[in-house]
Protein backbone atom coordinates (compact mmCIF):
# COMPACT_ATOMS: atom_id res chain seq x y z
CA UNK A 1 0.00 0.00 0.00
CA UNK A 2 0.92 3.85 -0.59
CA UNK A 3 2.05 5.83 2.15
CA UNK A 4 2.61 9.39 0.34
CA UNK A 5 0.15 9.78 -1.96
CA UNK A 6 0.43 13.51 -3.35
CA UNK A 7 -2.07 13.68 -5.56
CA UNK A 8 -5.24 11.73 -6.58
CA UNK A 9 -6.37 11.78 -10.22
CA UNK A 10 -9.84 12.07 -10.58
CA UNK A 11 -11.20 10.70 -13.98
CA UNK A 12 -14.96 10.62 -14.48
CA UNK A 13 -15.28 8.07 -17.42
CA UNK A 14 -18.78 7.41 -19.36
CA UNK A 15 -18.62 5.39 -22.20
CA UNK A 16 -14.86 6.09 -22.88
CA UNK A 17 -13.64 3.61 -24.57
CA UNK A 18 -12.22 5.43 -27.67
CA UNK A 19 -10.15 7.77 -25.55
CA UNK A 20 -9.84 6.73 -22.19
CA UNK A 21 -6.47 4.89 -22.98
CA UNK A 22 -4.88 7.70 -24.22
CA UNK A 23 -5.54 9.81 -21.22
CA UNK A 24 -3.91 6.84 -19.05
CA UNK A 25 -0.55 6.69 -21.30
CA UNK A 26 -0.19 10.81 -21.01
CA UNK A 27 0.85 10.14 -16.95
CA UNK A 28 4.36 9.40 -15.57
CA UNK A 29 4.16 6.30 -14.34
CA UNK A 30 7.99 6.56 -13.09
CA UNK A 31 6.57 8.64 -10.31
CA UNK A 32 3.91 6.17 -9.55
CA UNK A 33 4.34 5.58 -5.87
CA UNK A 34 3.75 9.90 -5.22
CA UNK A 35 0.01 9.88 -6.89
CA UNK A 36 -2.99 7.52 -7.45
CA UNK A 37 -5.24 7.62 -10.49
CA UNK A 38 -9.39 6.96 -9.65
CA UNK A 39 -11.40 6.12 -12.25
CA UNK A 40 -15.12 6.22 -11.50
CA UNK A 41 -17.35 4.59 -14.44
CA UNK A 42 -20.39 6.23 -14.62
CA UNK A 43 -22.96 3.48 -15.64
CA UNK A 44 -20.88 3.55 -19.10
CA UNK A 45 -23.21 0.84 -21.56
CA UNK A 46 -20.05 0.36 -23.72
CA UNK A 47 -16.30 -1.35 -23.21
CA UNK A 48 -14.82 1.14 -21.22
CA UNK A 49 -14.11 -0.96 -17.98
CA UNK A 50 -13.20 -3.69 -19.99
CA UNK A 51 -10.82 -2.09 -22.31
CA UNK A 52 -9.30 -0.16 -19.03
CA UNK A 53 -8.59 -3.55 -16.64
CA UNK A 54 -6.86 -5.18 -19.47
CA UNK A 55 -4.68 -1.90 -20.50
CA UNK A 56 -4.03 -2.09 -16.25
CA UNK A 57 -3.26 -5.31 -16.21
CA UNK A 58 -1.12 -5.12 -19.03
CA UNK A 59 0.99 -2.43 -17.67
CA UNK A 60 1.26 -3.80 -14.33
CA UNK A 61 -0.44 -0.44 -12.64
CA UNK A 62 -3.48 -2.23 -10.29
CA UNK A 63 -1.42 -0.48 -7.29
CA UNK A 64 -1.75 2.86 -9.25
CA UNK A 65 -5.31 3.01 -11.20
CA UNK A 66 -8.13 1.47 -9.61
CA UNK A 67 -11.39 1.18 -11.32
CA UNK A 68 -14.54 1.48 -9.23
CA UNK A 69 -18.36 1.87 -11.45
CA UNK A 70 -21.66 2.76 -10.12
CA UNK A 71 -24.85 3.87 -11.62
CA UNK A 72 -25.06 6.65 -13.72
CA UNK A 73 -25.28 9.85 -12.06
CA UNK A 74 -23.57 12.33 -14.51
CA UNK A 75 -20.00 14.36 -13.24
CA UNK A 76 -21.75 15.76 -10.11
CA UNK A 77 -22.68 11.89 -8.52
CA UNK A 78 -18.72 11.22 -9.56
CA UNK A 79 -17.18 14.00 -7.70
CA UNK A 80 -19.35 13.22 -4.89
CA UNK A 81 -18.33 8.91 -4.92
CA UNK A 82 -14.51 10.27 -5.47
CA UNK A 83 -14.74 12.92 -2.61
CA UNK A 84 -15.08 9.85 -0.26
CA UNK A 85 -12.08 7.86 -1.34
CA UNK A 86 -9.63 9.71 -2.62
CA UNK A 87 -6.38 9.36 -0.42
CA UNK A 88 -4.18 12.39 -2.09
CA UNK A 89 -3.24 15.80 -0.07
CA UNK A 90 -4.39 17.42 -3.50
CA UNK A 91 -7.10 16.33 -6.08
CA UNK A 92 -6.71 16.97 -9.89
CA UNK A 93 -9.79 16.02 -11.96
CA UNK A 94 -8.75 14.94 -15.69
CA UNK A 95 -11.67 14.18 -18.07
CA UNK A 96 -11.07 10.62 -19.79
CA UNK A 97 -10.71 12.39 -23.39
CA UNK A 98 -8.05 14.54 -22.13
CA UNK A 99 -4.20 14.64 -21.08
CA UNK A 100 -2.02 14.90 -18.49
CA UNK A 101 1.25 16.98 -19.87
CA UNK A 102 4.70 14.39 -19.19
CA UNK A 103 7.05 17.56 -19.52
CA UNK A 104 5.60 19.39 -16.85
CA UNK A 105 4.39 16.55 -14.97
CA UNK A 106 7.23 16.16 -12.86
CA UNK A 107 7.74 19.26 -11.94
CA UNK A 108 4.59 20.38 -10.36
CA UNK A 109 4.69 16.79 -8.34
CA UNK A 110 7.75 18.39 -7.28
CA UNK A 111 6.50 21.52 -6.17
CA UNK A 112 3.33 19.54 -4.29
CA UNK A 113 5.20 17.14 -2.31
CA UNK A 114 8.05 19.90 -1.16
CA UNK A 115 7.43 23.27 -2.11
CA UNK A 116 4.15 24.18 -1.47
CA UNK A 117 3.24 26.27 1.34
CA UNK A 118 0.51 25.15 3.98
CA UNK A 119 -2.01 28.19 3.39
CA UNK A 120 -2.45 27.27 -0.07
CA UNK A 121 -5.97 26.22 -1.30
CA UNK A 122 -6.26 25.84 -4.63
CA UNK A 123 -2.98 25.24 -7.65
CA UNK A 124 -3.78 27.03 -11.21
CA UNK A 125 -1.84 25.90 -13.73
CA UNK A 126 -1.75 26.76 -17.47
CA UNK A 127 -3.61 24.52 -20.12
CA UNK A 128 -3.69 23.89 -23.94
CA UNK A 129 -7.13 23.94 -25.56
CA UNK A 130 -6.69 21.44 -28.42
CA UNK A 131 -9.14 21.52 -31.44
CA UNK A 132 -9.83 17.31 -32.49
CA UNK A 133 -11.30 18.32 -36.02
CA UNK A 134 -8.76 21.18 -36.93
CA UNK A 135 -5.60 19.02 -35.53
CA UNK A 136 -4.24 22.04 -33.70
CA UNK A 137 -3.81 24.00 -30.62
CA UNK A 138 -6.55 27.05 -30.47
CA UNK A 139 -5.71 28.47 -27.46
CA UNK A 140 -3.96 28.73 -24.47
CA UNK A 141 -5.65 29.77 -21.36
CA UNK A 142 -2.90 32.16 -20.34
CA UNK A 143 -5.07 35.27 -19.02
CA UNK A 144 -3.82 35.19 -15.02
CA UNK A 145 -0.65 33.45 -15.89
CA UNK A 146 2.68 35.49 -15.67
CA UNK A 147 6.57 34.67 -16.71
CA UNK A 148 6.98 33.75 -13.11
CA UNK A 149 4.68 31.63 -10.31
CA UNK A 150 3.10 34.07 -7.57
CA UNK A 151 0.49 33.91 -4.82
CA UNK A 152 -2.90 35.56 -5.25
CA UNK A 153 -4.62 36.35 -2.26
CA UNK A 154 -8.17 36.80 -3.17
CA UNK A 155 -8.80 39.01 -0.12
CA UNK A 156 -5.99 41.25 -0.97
CA UNK A 157 -5.94 42.00 -4.94
CA UNK A 158 -8.73 43.53 -6.99
CA UNK A 159 -8.90 40.55 -9.38
CA UNK A 160 -10.48 41.18 -13.03
CA UNK A 161 -12.88 38.74 -13.65
CA UNK A 162 -10.78 35.52 -14.91
CA UNK A 163 -13.13 32.57 -15.77
CA UNK A 164 -11.25 29.03 -13.71
CA UNK A 165 -12.02 25.68 -14.91
CA UNK A 166 -11.15 22.55 -13.86
CA UNK A 167 -8.77 21.61 -16.15
CA UNK A 168 -6.20 24.38 -15.15
CA UNK A 169 -6.75 23.83 -11.14
CA UNK A 170 -5.77 21.26 -8.68
CA UNK A 171 -7.34 21.59 -5.39
CA UNK A 172 -6.38 21.26 -1.38
CA UNK A 173 -8.30 17.88 -0.34
CA UNK A 174 -9.91 19.26 2.25
CA UNK A 175 -11.57 22.46 -0.13
CA UNK A 176 -12.54 19.54 -2.27
CA UNK A 177 -14.26 17.93 -0.06
CA UNK A 178 -15.91 20.65 1.54
CA UNK A 179 -17.50 21.23 -1.91
CA UNK A 180 -19.36 18.19 -2.39
CA UNK A 181 -22.15 17.44 -2.30
CA UNK A 182 -22.62 18.31 -5.76
CA UNK A 183 -25.75 18.12 -7.84
CA UNK A 184 -26.45 15.21 -9.46
CA UNK A 185 -28.21 14.08 -12.31
CA UNK A 186 -27.00 17.69 -14.52
CA UNK A 187 -24.71 18.46 -16.76
CA UNK A 188 -22.19 21.58 -16.01
CA UNK A 189 -22.33 21.36 -12.10
CA UNK A 190 -17.98 21.86 -12.72
CA UNK A 191 -19.76 25.07 -12.63
CA UNK A 192 -20.92 24.49 -9.20
CA UNK A 193 -17.62 23.00 -7.62
CA UNK A 194 -15.42 25.74 -9.14
CA UNK A 195 -17.65 28.66 -7.38
CA UNK A 196 -18.13 26.37 -4.19
CA UNK A 197 -14.25 25.95 -3.70
CA UNK A 198 -13.89 29.99 -4.72
CA UNK A 199 -16.02 31.02 -2.19
CA UNK A 200 -13.69 29.01 0.11
CA UNK A 201 -10.35 29.91 -1.28
CA UNK A 202 -8.30 32.44 0.33
CA UNK A 203 -4.96 31.60 -1.50
CA UNK A 204 -4.18 30.53 -5.03
CA UNK A 205 -0.64 29.34 -6.13
CA UNK A 206 -0.24 30.54 -10.31
CA UNK A 207 2.12 28.48 -11.66
CA UNK A 208 4.38 30.00 -14.32
CA UNK A 209 2.73 30.38 -17.99
CA UNK A 210 5.92 27.78 -19.08
CA UNK A 211 4.56 25.34 -16.94
CA UNK A 212 1.27 23.80 -19.43
CA UNK A 213 0.15 21.11 -17.48
CA UNK A 214 -3.00 19.65 -19.30
CA UNK A 215 -4.08 18.85 -22.89
CA UNK A 216 -8.14 20.03 -23.28
CA UNK A 217 -9.98 18.38 -26.42
CA UNK A 218 -12.63 20.30 -28.11
CA UNK A 219 -14.68 19.76 -31.37
CA UNK A 220 -16.74 17.21 -30.35
CA UNK A 221 -20.60 18.03 -30.95
CA UNK A 222 -21.04 15.51 -28.77
CA UNK A 223 -19.13 17.22 -25.87
CA UNK A 224 -21.65 18.81 -23.17
CA UNK A 225 -19.73 22.55 -23.80
CA UNK A 226 -21.46 22.81 -27.70
CA UNK A 227 -24.02 25.14 -28.10
CA UNK A 228 -26.69 23.39 -29.21
CA UNK A 229 -26.02 20.99 -26.20
CA UNK A 230 -26.44 23.83 -24.05
CA UNK A 231 -29.45 24.94 -25.71
CA UNK A 232 -30.93 21.31 -25.72
CA UNK A 233 -29.91 21.12 -21.92
CA UNK A 234 -31.06 24.36 -20.65
CA UNK A 235 -32.93 22.34 -17.97
CA UNK A 236 -29.38 21.13 -16.55
CA UNK A 237 -27.64 24.48 -16.94
CA UNK A 238 -30.94 26.67 -14.90
CA UNK A 239 -30.68 23.69 -11.94
CA UNK A 240 -27.04 23.55 -11.93
CA UNK A 241 -27.21 27.71 -11.36
CA UNK A 242 -30.01 27.37 -9.03
CA UNK A 243 -27.98 25.69 -6.90
CA UNK A 244 -25.00 28.00 -7.42
CA UNK A 245 -27.02 30.92 -6.70
CA UNK A 246 -27.91 28.74 -3.21
CA UNK A 247 -24.45 28.49 -2.29
CA UNK A 248 -23.88 30.17 0.88
CA UNK A 249 -21.65 33.14 1.03
CA UNK A 250 -19.77 34.28 3.57
CA UNK A 251 -20.45 37.49 5.21
CA UNK A 252 -17.22 38.39 6.27
CA UNK A 253 -15.64 38.12 2.74
CA UNK A 254 -13.46 40.86 1.63
CA UNK A 255 -14.65 43.29 -1.17
CA UNK A 256 -12.16 42.09 -3.67
CA UNK A 257 -13.28 38.25 -3.08
CA UNK A 258 -17.15 39.87 -2.68
CA UNK A 259 -16.42 41.41 -5.82
CA UNK A 260 -15.28 38.35 -8.43
CA UNK A 261 -18.30 36.36 -6.88
CA UNK A 262 -20.55 39.35 -8.40
CA UNK A 263 -18.99 39.05 -11.27
CA UNK A 264 -18.58 35.17 -11.24
CA UNK A 265 -22.58 35.39 -10.97
CA UNK A 266 -23.29 38.44 -13.39
CA UNK A 267 -21.98 36.00 -16.18
CA UNK A 268 -23.96 33.19 -15.25
CA UNK A 269 -26.88 35.26 -16.02
CA UNK A 270 -24.77 36.61 -19.47
CA UNK A 271 -25.03 32.65 -20.22
CA UNK A 272 -28.84 32.33 -19.20
CA UNK A 273 -29.85 34.82 -20.64
CA UNK A 274 -27.80 34.06 -24.25
CA UNK A 275 -29.75 31.22 -24.05
CA UNK A 276 -33.11 32.23 -23.38
CA UNK A 277 -32.66 34.43 -26.80
CA UNK A 278 -31.14 31.63 -29.05
CA UNK A 279 -34.06 28.92 -28.03
CA UNK A 280 -36.98 29.93 -29.89
CA UNK A 281 -38.87 27.49 -27.77
CA UNK A 282 -37.94 29.59 -24.52
CA UNK A 283 -41.55 30.71 -22.41
CA UNK A 284 -39.08 32.76 -20.33
CA UNK A 285 -40.07 31.79 -17.14
CA UNK A 286 -37.43 30.13 -16.05
CA UNK A 287 -34.89 33.06 -17.01
CA UNK A 288 -36.92 35.09 -14.77
CA UNK A 289 -37.20 32.87 -12.11
CA UNK A 290 -33.38 32.90 -12.00
CA UNK A 291 -32.62 36.59 -12.26
CA UNK A 292 -35.06 36.78 -9.34
CA UNK A 293 -32.81 34.38 -7.52
CA UNK A 294 -30.16 36.40 -8.56
CA UNK A 295 -31.37 39.59 -7.40
CA UNK A 296 -31.97 38.11 -4.21
CA UNK A 297 -28.38 36.84 -3.79
CA UNK A 298 -26.70 39.98 -5.51
CA UNK A 299 -28.47 42.55 -3.30
CA UNK A 300 -26.59 41.73 -0.35
CA UNK A 301 -23.69 43.22 -2.34
CA UNK A 302 -25.86 46.70 -2.88
CA UNK A 303 -24.58 47.35 -6.10
CA UNK A 304 -27.28 49.45 -8.60
CA UNK A 305 -25.19 47.84 -12.27
CA UNK A 306 -26.19 44.26 -10.59
CA UNK A 307 -29.63 45.75 -10.10
CA UNK A 308 -30.04 47.64 -13.34
CA UNK A 309 -28.69 44.58 -15.50
CA UNK A 310 -31.17 42.11 -13.89
CA UNK A 311 -34.09 44.13 -15.07
CA UNK A 312 -32.75 44.83 -18.10
CA UNK A 313 -31.89 41.16 -19.12
CA UNK A 314 -35.31 40.67 -18.33
CA UNK A 315 -36.41 43.11 -20.77
CA UNK A 316 -34.29 41.28 -23.49
CA UNK A 317 -35.73 37.78 -22.13
CA UNK A 318 -39.09 39.41 -23.14
CA UNK A 319 -39.65 38.06 -27.18
CA UNK A 320 -42.27 41.18 -27.74
CA UNK A 321 -39.85 44.16 -25.69
CA UNK A 322 -37.14 42.59 -28.35
CA UNK A 323 -38.77 43.99 -31.20
CA UNK A 324 -38.86 47.28 -29.90
CA UNK A 325 -35.03 46.85 -28.03
CA UNK A 326 -34.68 46.24 -32.66
CA UNK A 327 -35.73 49.73 -33.41
CA UNK A 328 -33.97 51.22 -30.03
CA UNK A 329 -30.75 49.55 -30.89
CA UNK A 330 -28.24 52.15 -31.41
CA UNK A 331 -29.07 53.19 -28.10
CA UNK A 332 -28.81 50.18 -26.42
CA UNK A 333 -25.02 49.94 -27.91
CA UNK A 334 -24.51 52.69 -25.36
CA UNK A 335 -24.34 49.60 -23.00
CA UNK A 336 -22.76 47.52 -24.78
CA UNK A 337 -20.33 46.10 -21.70
CA UNK A 338 -22.97 43.58 -21.39
CA UNK A 339 -21.47 41.80 -24.20
CA UNK A 340 -24.17 40.48 -26.48
CA UNK A 341 -26.21 42.87 -28.46
CA UNK A 342 -25.26 41.19 -30.99
CA UNK A 343 -27.56 38.14 -30.68
CA UNK A 344 -30.89 40.65 -30.47
CA UNK A 345 -30.81 41.37 -34.09
CA UNK A 346 -31.28 37.70 -34.79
Amino acid sequence: MKKDIIISFVIPAYNSEKTIIRTLKSFNYEKKDNFEVIIVNDGSTDNTVKITNEWIKKNNLKDTINIFTKTNGNWGSVMNYASKIVKGKYIKIVDSDDEINKKTFNEILFFLKSKVPNDIDICAVPFTIYNENEQKNIQKRNGIFKRKPYILQLANKKLNFFIFTHHMLIFKKEIFINACPLVEKYFYSDNLLIFKTLVNTEKIYIFSKKIVSYKYYVGNQEQSISINNYINRREHVFNVYKKILETKIPKNISENKKKYIVDFIFNILYLLVLLTILDKKNTNVETNNIIDGYLQTTKQFKSKELILSSFYYKIICNKNLRTLLRIINKFIYKFAWFGFFKAIKS
